[in-house]
């Protein structure tokens, strides 16, 4: 029996991405673990140990609990790897190729993808031989996906909903409508006063000074006390403005009660996805999509504004908190 005279352990690795949950059940986290245990244990394989990448996609392998699992390997304290499938181990076709060909022999590792019927240790297998072609097949899948769910969020932005899953400090999403957002009444105050401060002809650096001396929560702050995350972590000193938080705010269009999707362009490739920002001018923009109102003489968030906007421009550029 494999690894039952070394005390070297099976290691039952399980991967879910977002992609994979529209699939049902069948593919679940804990659907994956039951399956994998009770195969395990049927076929008398010891020390059977979890690996688990939940929310991961298939399309790289820079995942926690894979790389757990491979310095586990690297370090010579596995001995079986099984997987419910293939493309649980990965959906990039020439990298699951070469772990389950080249590295994992190399490490003393026998791989399992148990409904696929592959097991490395039988080389003569039919099954074994056409493991290249699903690979294929599931890469062409993670693929097709990510094209489907591109043109779905397009159809989306185009007709002004949000898709930017970073809501602008002064908002919250509408509890009946998730794609509609609505004024915090405790931030909205703060972004008020923010657009009125620079009304009054004060600059970003003296309006961070005065809401750091009002002691005013900073946006990531405000999130946290609320128990939301936020993209950026919390300093020391959650008081303390800074002078691109402000500018930042007051350049956002959202503000005027625009929506502004496919500001950033997200290019998938084969194992890794990039995110370059856009030009200002290249991103979708739609007029007054919330029911706030905004004045006639805001400016037309439109336009073509230069690419550093003047302490004049963000003026013209009024909060829909202001109207």
């Amino acid at each position: 029996m494999v690894g039952a005279t070394t005390g070297k352990i099976t290691a039952l690795y399980c991967r879910l991405s977002q992609e994979d949950e529209r699939m049902g059940e069948s593919v679940s986290i804990e659907n994956q673990k039951s399956f994998l245990l009770s195969y395990a244990k049927a076929h008398r394989f010891p020390n059977p140990t979890f690996f688990i990448d939940d929310g991961y996609t298939g399309t790289n392998f820079e995942r926690p609990g894979f790389q757990e699992m491979l310095k586990e390997m690297e370090e010579g304290h596995v001995a079986v790897c099984l997987t419910k499938d293939l493309s649980r181990l990965g959906r990039n076709s020439s990298l699951t190729g070469l772990y389950i060909n080249f590295t994992f022999p190399q490490l003393g590792v026998r791989y399992i993808a148990v409904n696929d019927d592959f097991d490395s240790i039988d080389l003569n297998s039919t099954s074994n031989d056409f493991a290249g072609m699903k690979n294929w097949f599931n890469e062409f899948y993670a693929k097709d996906t990510s094209r489907k769910v591109r043109a779905m969020n397009k159809a989306k932005g185009e007709k002004g909903l949000p898709l930017t899953a970073n809501i602008p400090y002064g908002y919250v999403k509408d509890p009946a409508d998730r794609f509609h957002w609505i004024p915090d009444p405790e931030a909205a105050e703060v972004v008020k006063k923010i657009f009125a401060l620079c009304l009054e002809g004060r600059g970003p650096s003296q309006i961070a000074k005065q809401l750091t001396k009002d002691g005013l929560l900073t946006p990531t702050a405000y999130k946290q006390s609320k128990g939301e995350s936020g993209p950026s972590k919390v300093s020391a000193h959650p008081t303390r403005w800074a002078t691109r938080t402000v500018s930042q705010i007051l350049e956002r269009r959202e503000y005027t009660g625009c929506t502004v999707n496919f500001q950033n362009l997200h290019q998938l490739h084969v194992g890794q996805g990039t995110e370059t920002e856009r030009p200002r001018e290249a991103g979708c923009v739609l007029q007054h999509t919330r029911s706030t109102g905004v004045r006639e003489n805001v400016r037309d968030c439109s336009g073509n504004p230069a690419k550093t906007s003047s302490d004049a421009e963000i003026r013209q550029n009024k909060s829909i908190f202001l109207a």
